[in-house]
């Protein structure tokens, strides 16, 4: 069984963030995620991403 990962999303209301999740998305076979995490310190920003 493959280790499942942490990741933190530093900048998570970045207009990068959902073609990261996507990526990630893709990868989940790979690259399995334990728990996704993010934050930006403009909060509304982050509220029209995540």
């Amino acid at each position: 069984m493959k280790t499942a990962f942490n990741i933190v999303l530093v900048g998570g209301g970045s207009t990068w963030t959902p073609g990261l999740l996507k990526a990630l998305c893709k990868l989940k076979m790979r690259l399995p995620l334990k728990k996704l995490v993010m934050f930006d310190v403009n909060e509304e920003r982050q509220k029209v991403i995540g």
